[in-house]
């Protein structure tokens, strides 16, 4: 009897985790939660839905109607983290009202496993659960629903729920990583079919029975896609959708949602190909822009360290009126502005290609990259001051005399460098017609990527461009005298400035958030407009110069600072400072891939205004007063 005592207590200590909770049961149709273990912080448990016939539930991506189940901790937890599994669905399309919906008919379970952050710290351990979900046939009806789980100190399992929520799990597309015979290509988007390619690991045939391959592609801007086709050949396999929707601007990721034969896949990439049929005048079009914004680069506030090194390198041709030592020169830093848009667009396709994120500036986001730029800029500065010498190997100084031309080698080299340097500088900011050269070429085919970037490097080359052309200019320079002696100076202090505001940037604690700003989350945006504000997002970083003119000229003023508070207007400040891909993915909603980035949403306009990179106190008062209604 003894012996019977404590599996007695440990059944009762566990049977309220044990007992399955029925918190719905109407219309033939049951809901059921199917708790299987507690393991320390976490819990396994099952969200299952017991259909009668036509009746359904929804995806998590519902498509173009529905909303699928969610779950949230109302009271026992307020530090939590809930993930909830979804197994392939069906794809139910309505002809006689065009609408695609993704939904579970009959049967599923969802697997969901919660950890729990603080537990510890609460006295009591029932944890109170809000489960919102729609059941639908002719009509959806939506069900709001409490239930309370009563968490023992004692670990708990229950074997039969952990079979019928794991025959379920088998159907929770995994990464296509982990698949032995594919993976993913690109996505060709056309004006009626999206074609998404997969590569096959080897020649085998894959497809045992076309009817049973499917496939659901999430991307926002291609609005609700629906299934055609499949297709296989040697090296790949290709699906086909139809029903596109899209404004020939498709942002951020896609996410595609496969089934090949009996395994699940999904899928994530940002590799889309656009096929247009005004391609072409697009294409010179986005050329054009990119030549722009490349050639305003040489002004934006991100060039200006370096404009005293390319001065001072003319003031020294300046000095010996050669033609042909103006000409390579200019070219000099011509050839290293070039070859270094070029590098860049090989180093971002090659991520893209890879899944990576990539973003303009985001190398300023990397420690080690600033150490770099630091010591360039302190053997600039050195070679200013005539205590360093850039000198070329003496293989190539032996190559360049006998073609006459070793004499000024050192001097191109340094402007080489100097084009470089200026190049990497500029990338902290984007300019006018910038930030849509970047959005395109990061999200296009890779030979158009190039072209883009290149396009851009000769636009801020174009000044010169022109020395090369018309070297005659430099007669118009003021003429050298002792003052010339003392320039050098005034540059190398100028460097300095800037090697000191990179260490800045190393060494000193994010600061964007000041007490008139809050610090950005997505989830504030709606939170802020459901209760009747309107919301101004900044998304800025410390090494972004562009950004800190902006908030000293603009937003920081007690004007601005008035009128955002005066119209309800929420502020929210994003700080990319270090790398942070949920900002990143913000900025890809909007097909932006650099900062500064200005964005105000209002009851008029929830899908929000963006500003242009530079910043008004005029451009923010005219938003206002279009999009705020005057109280």
């Amino acid at each position: 009897m003894l012996k019977l005592f404590p599996a007695l207590l440990f059944f009762y200590a566990t049977y309220s985790i044990a007992t399955e909770i029925n918190i719905y049961d109407i219309e033939k149709n049951k809901v059921n939660i199917l708790l299987a273990e507690k393991s320390k912080n976490k819990i396994q448990l099952g969200l299952e839905f017991l259909l009668d016939t036509d009746w359904k539930v929804y995806w998590k991506y519902p498509g173009d109607v529905g909303l699928g189940p969610s779950l949230q901790i109302t009271e026992g937890s307020k530090k939590h983290k809930i993930n909830i599994k979804w197994p392939y669905p069906v794809e139910l399309y309505e002809e006689e009202v065009n609408l695609t919906s993704r939904v579970y008919y009959n049967n599923v379970i969802l697997p969901t496993e919660i950890t729990f952050y603080d537990l510890s710290q609460s006295k009591s351990k029932k944890i109170k659960f809000l489960l919102d979900f729609q059941i639908c046939k002719e009509i959806c009806i939506p069900i709001s629903k409490d239930f309370i789980i009563d968490l023992q100190p004692e670990n708990y399992i229950n074997n039969k729920n952990i079979e019928r929520i794991k025959s379920y799990d088998s159907y929770v597309p995994k990464d296509i990583e982990f698949s032995k015979s594919l993976k993913g290509n690109n996505i060709t988007i056309k004006k009626k079919t999206v074609i998404i390619e997969l590569d096959k690991k080897n020649k085998k045939k894959l497809l045992n029975n076309e009817k049973e391959s499917f496939i659901f592609l999430k991307n926002n801007s291609l609005g609700t896609t629906r299934f055609s086709k499949v297709e296989e050949d040697e090296k790949k396999i290709y699906f086909f959708l139809k029903d596109i929707n899209y404004d020939n601007n498709v942002t951020g990721k896609s996410k595609a949602f496969i089934k090949i034969n009996d395994e699940y896949f999904y899928w994530t990439t940002s590799n889309h190909i656009i096929e247009k049929n005004n391609l072409n005048f697009n294409l010179f079009l986005i050329l054009f822009f990119s030549y722009i914004g490349g050639f305003i680069l040489n002004f934006m506030p991100c060039v200006l360290p370096v404009l005293g090194l390319k001065i001072n390198s003319f003031m020294q041709d300046l000095q010996s009126k050669n033609r042909i030592n103006i000409k390579l020169s200019s070219f000099s830093i011509v050839l290293g502005i070039i070859s270094t848009f070029f590098i860049f667009a090989l180093i971002t396709s090659t991520l893209r290609f890879l899944g990576k994120s990539v973003g303009w500036g985001m190398q300023f986001q990397s420690p080690t990259f600033i150490l770099f730029i630091i010591l360039i800029l302190i053997l600039f500065i050195l070679n200013l001051l005539g205590l360093f010498e850039i000198r070329l190997p003496n293989v190539l100084n032996y190559f360049l005399k006998n073609k006459n031309f070793s004499q000024n080698s050192n001097t191109y080299i340094k402007n080489y460098f100097t084009g470089i340097l200026s190049t990497l500088l500029a990338t902290p900011c984007t300019a006018p017609f910038v930030g849509t050269a970047i959005s395109v070429a990061l999200s296009q085919h890779t030979l158009y990527s190039i072209l883009i970037f290149i396009f851009m490097g000769i636009g801020k080359s174009m000044p010169y461009i022109f020395f090369i052309l018309y070297p005659n200019i430099i007669n118009f320079f003021p003429k050298p005298g002792k003052w010339f002696a003392y320039l050098k100076y005034f540059f190398a202090f100028l460097l300095m400035l800037t090697v000191l505001w990179l260490i800045n940037i190393l060494f000193t604690p994010k600061h964007n958030i000041s007490d008139n700003w809050e610090e950005f989350e997505t989830y504030k945006i709606n939170e802020y407009l459901d209760q009747g504000y309107n919301v101004f997002v900044d998304v800025t970083a410390e090494w972004c110069l562009s950004c800190a003119v902006n908030k000293k000229l603009v937003l920081n003023q007690e004007e601005i600072k008035n009128l955002f508070k005066n119209r309800d207007i929420k502020t929210l400040r994003a700080d990319w400072t270090d790398r942070n891909d949920d900002i990143l993915k913000y900025l890809n909603k909007y097909n932006k891939y650099g900062i500064p980035f200005n964005i105000l949403y209002t009851t008029s306009k929830p899908d929000g205004f963006i500003f242009s990179e530079i910043l008004s106190k005029n451009q923010i008062r005219k938003a206002i007063e279009k999009y705020i209604d005057t109280k």
